[in-house]
């Protein structure tokens, strides 16, 4: 993410207004790569707290590592300026590419949480790849047509853009989609809530209604309480 000074002292010259609509801008994209990143660490949090692994001092650094992660997470939408929030979202990358490269160097101990949760950590660092080639472009188009508040920067206007936005957009809600289908906690809830079970035919009906893992209403609820219950973050 573009944090260095000449950086910074291009972005100092969109004017307020425009300021604030490319923070507004960047902050749905946080908030699309936020969502899915969240449940993510809540779930890689779960399996490292209940994992096989015998070692509490190990087991409690990357604990801590994952709360530090989340509470990135929770101050990006406090952040006020375009930089600050460019700042905390590339920090909150190299923390997560940090915390992959450690998991990896303590492989004897947690060898099946990262076979079984590989794929999800490429699709977090190709989603943030995707989010910085994305910021860039609403940069370079926020210095060339709002510079100043007598003219306000159009995204609309730029429509190869606006198709990577929404893809971006996309992606992550198919990525989170297929993540919770996958959790222990959606398993759970069509056990305990829905007295649904895995021999029955209506358990592969439901799981093929993604929509019904992230917006149904008693679903999240459910996962509210049980992260509550488990003590994940």
């Amino acid at each position: 993410m573009m944090t260095n000074e000449s950086k910074k002292s291009e972005i100092a010259r969109i004017s307020p207004r425009n300021s604030q609509i490319l923070k507004e801008i960047i902050h749905i994209l946080n908030n699309s790569l936020g969502r899915a990143l969240r449940e993510f660490i809540d779930i890689i949090y779960e399996s490292i707290l209940y994992g096989n692994t015998t070692d509490k001092v190990l087991r409690s650094v990357f604990l801590d590592q994952l709360k530090c992660i989340g509470e990135a997470l929770n101050q990006l939408s406090d952040t006020k300026v375009v930089v600050g929030v460019l700042e905390k979202t590339r920090r909150i990358h190299l923390k997560l590419m940090d915390f992959l490269n450690k998991l990896s160097d303590e492989i004897n101990s947690f060898e099946d949480i990262i076979v079984k949760h590989l794929k999800n950590f490429s699709l977090t660092f190709q989603s943030f790849k995707l989010l910085n080639s994305i910021v860039e472009d609403l940069i370079d188009d926020a210095l060339i047509s709002g510079i100043s508040d007598d003219k306000i920067f159009q995204v609309k206007n730029n429509l190869k853009l606006i198709k990577r936005i929404k893809e971006f957009i996309k992606f992550n809600s198919d990525w989170l989609e297929a993540m919770m289908v996958e959790s222990i906690a959606f398993k759970e809830y069509l056990i305990i809530e829905v007295k649904i079970f895995k021999n029955n035919i209506k358990m592969g009906e439901l799981i093929k209604d993604k929509e019904f893992v992230v917006r149904n209403e008693d679903f999240q609820k459910f996962l509210t309480i049980r992260k509550s219950r488990l003590k994940i973050l």
